[in-house]
């Protein structure tokens, strides 16, 4: 790893930690556990604009510092799960190229909602299986999920052509 990369992997774990505290400053939400997800501008950032391994390292160093910082173990837990879900839904858009069709915006949508299926699944684990976490609750998320995500991919569109990001990957 070069010098540079790991200067521009410093900067975006350093924006995504920003964007996370500065997100937890804020009221919360109507659903319990759900966040807009700012801190996931930098991840996306970076996961196009560098490297999805740079990305994926930055989404698991954010999640592992803002446990450690601010949060529980079953916080910790339902965040490395659905950042987990997060990474892996990325290799798929990536390994299929269906990314190359898509706008952040749908990425966002589709991330945020992998997101939330992750929490979901760890809650299963954690809590059991009961209807009432999938059916009531899940519905919640990932209604949630599409209004934020879609609010986060419109912001990385407005990143992506208003800053000079896509060319960090090229060394330029």
């Amino acid at each position: 790893m070069t010098a540079k990369r790991l200067t521009t992997d410093a900067m975006y774990l350093g924006a995504a930690l920003m964007l996370a505290f500065l997100e937890s400053l804020l009221p919360p939400l109507p659903v319990p556990g759900l966040k807009l997800g700012l801190a996931n501008l930098a991840v996306l950032c970076c996961s196009f604009g560098v490297g999805l391994p740079d990305g994926a390292a930055v989404a698991f160093s954010r999640c592992l510092l803002m446990g450690l910082l601010f949060g529980s173990g079953t916080s910790l837990l339902f965040s490395l799960s659905g950042t987990l879900a997060v990474v892996l839904m990325l290799c798929l858009l990536r390994l299929t190229g269906l990314c190359r069709y898509m706008s952040f915006i749908g990425i966002s949508i589709l991330s945020a909602s992998a997101h939330h299926g992750g929490q979901l699944f760890c809650a299963g684990l954690l809590y059991g299986w009961g209807t009432s976490i999938l059916s009531v609750y899940g519905g919640g998320l990932l209604l949630a999920g599409i209004v934020c995500g879609a609010l986060t991919g419109w912001l990385v569109n407005v990143l992506f052509r208003r800053t000079d990001i896509s060319n960090l990957k090229n060394g330029r």
